[in-house]
This record gives C-alpha cells, sequence and structure tokens, in this order.
C-alpha cells in the first residue's frame, strides 16, 4: 500500500490518517479489511472471493481482482 499511495490515498481524509493506518495495519494480529484485500490482490495478482453472511440480511459476495472489484448483495 505504501508503494501505490496515490491509489490509496483517496480513502482517506488525509495522507496523516493514511500513515495511521498503515502504521495499524502493520501491527502484528491486526486484522485486514476490504482495503489490505485490494492491496493483496494487486500485489500478488490474484483474485480473491469472500462470501460474507448476517443473519437476517442476506450476505455478500466480495470479489476483488488485480484493478477490479465487484461487491454484489445476496439474500
Amino acid at each position: 500500500m505504501e508503494n501505490a499511495k496515490d491509489f490509496f490515498i483517496c480513502f482517506f481524509d488525509n495522507s496523516k490518517e493514511f500513515e495511521k493506518y498503515l502504521r495499524l495495519m502493520k501491527r502484528d494480529r491486526t486484522w485486514g479489511d476490504e482495503l489490505t484485500l485490494r492491496a493483496m490482490c494487486d500485489y500478488y495478482r490474484v483474485t480473491i472471493h469472500v462470501l460474507t453472511s448476517t443473519p437476517g440480511f442476506g450476505g455478500y459476495y466480495l470479489k476483488y481482482g488485480e484493478n477490479e472489484s465487484k461487491n454484489v448483495f445476496f439474500t
């Protein structure tokens, strides 16, 4: 993410918040999020499929691929 700062910085209000986020993500035992999935797909040039479920709300199928993302809600 540091090497692709121009892409990821737009998800933060300013560069200070982005730097704080990067410090947090570097810590051991820190859970990743959608941005880290996006970064992993681009770095390793792979596609990641994520199925989520929330009781009573259906779920989401999330597909992250190099330079693309797709989110679909299903019930």
